[in-house]
């Protein structure tokens, strides 16, 4: 359990300048549209304000896709097992997904709280989905980045075993689940099911145990992949 702690933290401080830089790079575009709109465009038509939360789960993928190559090999020269420092991934992505879903809850309560009555202004920067109970807000700020970095924990951990192949291989069997759908003439029933998720909330559920089984591939992939001495 040590050693699972000090992985986790050797995570956090090498992610932690990048995490916070992209949050203060964020919160000033935020403040410097805002500021933008108030002195040029005042009440004349109407100015769109969002993507904020795109950017957001950019950087979880990112993230995720740099980790196995940047801490994989130094974990396991300093005796720490694959187990140890699997278990350490997911606590760390699971307290930084909860961390920037507080985060985005914060931000979509003041969003609403100061900004949404501003004439001329339709501001979604903090917000993905309208009308959402804040319970959901907070769900799906947490599940959509958690998703988002175990995608590209799982990429990266198929490219740190095969190399660059694995990035092929799933651009292709992505084609080709897209085009086996289409023949069988399966998205009727696809939309079906996905009709069936009824509030966000629910939806969050299912990306986190999405997350789970994209977690447990990258698991299997990196349980006997071999140190690297270089890259």
């Amino acid at each position: 359990m040590n050693r699972i702690q000090a992985n986790v933290r050797m995570l956090w401080n090498d992610f932690r300048t990048s995490y916070l830089i992209f949050w203060s790079v964020l919160l000033a575009i935020f403040a410097l549209m805002i500021i933008l709109f108030l002195v040029k465009f005042g009440e004349d038509g109407t100015v769109q304000i969002g993507g904020g939360m795109t950017a957001v789960w950019v950087y979880f993928f990112v993230a995720g896709a740099l980790q196995p190559n940047s801490t994989f090999r130094f974990a396991l020269g300093m005796s720490v097992t694959r187990r140890e420092y699997f278990a350490a991934t997911v606590v760390f992505w699971l307290l930084m997904a909860a961390l920037t879903g507080v985060i985005v809850l914060i931000g979509h309560v003041l969003e609403r709280a100061f900004f949404q009555n501003i004439a001329g202004m339709n501001i979604t920067f903090f917000t993905m989905l309208e009308d959402t109970a804040m319970w959901d807000v907070l769900l799906i700020g947490f599940a959509v980045p958690l998703f988002c970095a175990a995608a590209g924990f799982l990429a990266a951990s198929g490219t740190y075993r095969i190399g660059h192949i694995a990035w092929i291989g799933s651009i292709g069997l992505g084609l080709l689940a897209v085009m086996t759908i289409h023949l069988l003439e399966l998205w009727d029933e696809i939309a079906r099911l996905f009709s069936q998720i009824e509030t966000a909330g629910e939806a969050a559920i299912w990306l986190v145990i999405l997350s789970a089984i994209l977690f447990l591939f990258s698991w299997l992939i990196l349980c006997r992949a071999p140190v690297k001495t270089g890259r």
